[in-house]
């Protein structure tokens, strides 16, 4: 493999691809510490009535291929409990997305046209929102293990590095795990601002909040303007 990163980014590389294509040893799997993955998750959930703590941030993503190419995203986003609000800043004409996780809903506005549209959330999008932090899944079916590495200092703040090892099962049976380094702040409540995981096809994916604010959000960010016309179905 042509990739080299330097530093901590380049270690967590080496490992998260001898996980993806190994099997864990014993003794790591008796270091895991289980975490519960819950609808009452504190960083996400903002109760409906009156309390409209939310996180905004810039969210930078950047994929590297297994040449060493790299490809950079940036959008803006908005969180509050199970609604996020994404604005790309890559496209020359203004586009919003608006995503609710309860109703698998996908809402893509087109203030330029006063238009919008929806279409259901699809499961390869659900997947990387869960991976890249976008969104907590209350599913009985996908369970969350975490290894603490080490304490860390990211993009000013102070943070705790996990290896991140994601479950997912029918019945008692375990059918597909993946693997994530995933670095949360401690000053602002544990929210993880930076994740590496590996793809299937051997690129990496680095997705960085930066300018992170946990404040009150007005939930109209997370509805189309009321005079914007709907073309769905479309």
């Amino acid at each position: 493999m042509s990739l080299i990163l330097k530093g901590t980014e380049g270690a967590v590389l080496t490992v998260l691809f001898m996980l993806t294509r190994f099997f864990i040893p014993l003794f790591i799997i008796a270091l895991i510490q289980h975490a519960v993955v819950s609808g009452a998750d504190a960083r996400l959930i903002a109760e409906e009535e009156g309390v409209s703590a939310g996180l905004s941030a810039d969210l930078y993503t950047t994929t590297i291929n297994k040449a060493g190419k790299e490809s950079i995203s940036v959008a803006k986003i908005y969180r509050l409990g199970k609604r996020l609000r994404f604005e790309s800043k890559e496209s020359r004409t203004e586009e919003v997305s608006i995503y609710d996780f309860d109703l698998l809903k996908e809402m893509r506005v087109v203030p330029q046209d006063r238009v919008f549209f929806e279409r259901k959330i699809t499961r390869s999008f659900l997947i990387k929102a869960e991976r890249e932090g976008l969104y907590a899944p209350d599913n009985p079916n996908i369970k969350i293990d975490r290894i603490r590495l080490k304490e860390d200092r990211t993009d000013n703040h102070p943070t705790v590095l996990y290896l991140v090892v994601r479950s997912m099962k029918t019945g008692v049976q375990t059918v597909a795990r993946d693997y994530s380094m995933v670095w949360e702040a401690t000053d602002l409540g544990n929210v993880p601002i930076k994740i590496v995981y590996p793809m299937s096809d051997f690129s990496t994916v680095i997705v960085e909040y930066r300018n992170v604010t946990m404040d009150k959000l007005d939930p109209s960010l997370f509805l189309p303007p009321p005079d914007f016309l709907s073309l769905s179905p479309f």
